[in-house]
C-alpha cells in the first residue's frame, strides 16, 4: 500500500508544526538580545512569528501554493541558522 502525498493545506500545517518544535517562538527578548549579536534573531524571530501566525489562521481558508511553503520553509532554516550562531539554541 502507498502511502499518499499530503496536499498543499496538510504540508503547511505540517511544516508549521515542525518549525514551532525546532524554533523557541516563546523566548523572551531578553535572552536574545544577550552579549554579541551576529545579525539580529529578535526581527528574524518577529517575522516568522508573523508568517506563522497567518498562516495558521489563513490555512482553513486559503490554499497554500508550492511557493507559499517554499517561502516559510526558507525563513524558518534562516531564523534557525541565526539562532545557531547566537548561541540560542543547537543544531
Amino acid at each position: 500500500m502507498t502511502q499518499r502525498k499530503p496536499n498543499t493545506q496538510q504540508a503547511m500545517q505540517q511544516l508549521i508544526s515542525t518549525i514551532e518544535q525546532q524554533i523557541p517562538l516563546n523566548i523572551a527578548e531578553a535572552a536574545i538580545c544577550l552579549g554579541k549579536c551576529c545579525g539580529c534573531p529578535k526581527k528574524m524571530l518577529e517575522m516568522l512569528d508573523s508568517e506563522l501566525s497567518y498562516w495558521r489562521s489563513a490555512v482553513p481558508d486559503i490554499t497554500p501554493g508550492f511557493a507559499d511553503l517554499k517561502q516559510l520553509e526558507k525563513l524558518a532554516r534562516r531564523t534557525h541558522r541565526l539562532f545557531c550562531k547566537n548561541g540560542l539554541i543547537t543544531a
